[in-house]
């Protein structure tokens, strides 16, 4: 028999997106909403759906699958299942209606949810696409013509409800998005949509002036419109009359220093793995890097955990982000087209331009455009 536990309320504060489900789960736990029988009941519900699903996608031949599989279908179980408890505003009403109809029905009534999220996404897209601004920024246009359309074209409810397929560059005004799926897709296009009707009370020819005044050479930026004609509108909500400039920028060489060593190297990357604090692994680094080569060196060695990023990119100047963005950018295209993924680190300053405010990432990235980096002549050896 189960031991009486004291319940607390949930902390909605701890409700994490996109693993709305688990998170909702591990509260409930932790608030003695869930009892041991109950949890142990919960992981049978989900063991069967999961070899249901598991069925059903290998269409009847097997409920036996793959672990990266199975996975998979776990998570979009979750997501399934999340999908339809967000719509409970109530956290603990959530959990007693889990208890009440089970993983099953919920999963369910999950997919319901987002038939209905799908369709209202598509709408919005449609509104978009109607009153889209006519810009020559490429991301802008990219997206808009084929990214949204392969998200579209590439979601799978059921068994992948909890991945976003498409190739979505173009950066949404506000905070990142930290939904997956049809949630993001929802956010990203209304957003979108709110971009759209700023940006439509104004002529192509005045938001080109302005963008192109702000940001010399931004057709080929990954920045939102919509901020950048925000921040230049006068008090009377009008744009000022401004001649677009259409004079590219002039190029800033860039000449690295002299790598070091492989065995200096080598210690380096020893001293910064043994490292317990982010806090010294700096101080090392402000010691004893002498360039920029030493500098992706590292960070290809993975010496850096992934939440120490984003206490390492603040420490950098603008032109040294510019750098890595440069090269980051470029080995995300060669990625692409060799079918790899990109390095932790890459995906961490992606991440972290995404999350600082959208002047700076402008400047960064207006920067990464205007370098041009000489080629090094000594090549080090793997490490």
């Amino acid at each position: 028999m189960d031991k009486p536990q004291r319940k607390h309320a949930i902390r909605t504060d701890a409700l994490q997106e996109p693993h709305y489900f688990e998170s909702l789960l591990r509260e409930a736990r932790l608030s003695g909403l869930v009892s041991e029988s109950e949890w142990n009941l919960l992981q049978i519900q989900l063991g069967s759906l999961l070899a249901a699903q598991s069925l059903r996608y290998t269409r009847g031949e097997s409920s036996s699958v793959k672990i990266e599989t199975a996975q998979n279908l776990l998570q979009s179980i979750f997501y399934s299942i999340g999908a339809y408890l967000k719509t409970i505003p109530d956290p603990e009403a959530g959990i007693a209606r889990l208890k009440e109809f089970g993983a099953s029905e919920l999963f369910r009534m999950g997919q319901n949810r987002i038939q209905e999220k799908l369709k209202n996404a598509n709408t919005l897209y449609t509104e978009i696409s109607a009153s889209r601004i006519r810009t020559k920024n490429i991301a802008y246009n990219d997206t808009l013509d084929s990214g949204i359309p392969a998200f579209f074209s590439g979601y799978d409810p059921e068994f992948g409800g909890h991945e976003t397929p498409g190739m979505i560059d173009y950066p949404a005004g506000g905070p990142p998005i930290r939904a997956a799926g049809v949630d993001y897709m929802e956010e990203y296009l209304g957003r979108l949509l709110l971009e759209s009707r700023l940006c439509s009370k104004f002529s192509a020819e005045q938001i080109h002036a302005v963008m192109s005044r702000a940001h010399p050479g931004y057709e080929e930026l990954l920045l939102n419109i919509g901020e950048v004609i925000e921040a230049g509108l006068l008090p009377d909500g009008t744009l000022p009359d401004l001649p677009a400039e259409d004079t590219p920028a002039p190029a800033i060489l860039f000449e690295d220093g002299k790598a070091m060593e492989n065995e200096v190297f080598r210690q380096l990357t020893e001293e910064l793995r043994s490292c317990r604090y982010v806090s010294d692994k700096l101080a090392l680094l402000r010691r004893h890097l002498p360039s920029f080569s030493d500098l992706l060196d590292l960070l290809d060695a993975d010496c850096f955990f992934e939440e120490e990023y984003s206490a390492f990119f603040p420490t950098l100047e603008d032109g040294e982000l510019a750098l890595l963005f440069q090269c980051a950018a470029e080995a995300k295209e060669l990625c692409f087209f060799r079918d790899e993924p990109q390095k932790r680190w890459q995906l961490a300053l992606f991440d972290w331009l995404n999350a600082v405010d959208a002047e700076r990432r402008s400047r960064i990235e207006l920067l990464s455009g205007q370098i041009e980096r000489c080629p090094k002549s000594e090549n080090r050896l793997p490490i």
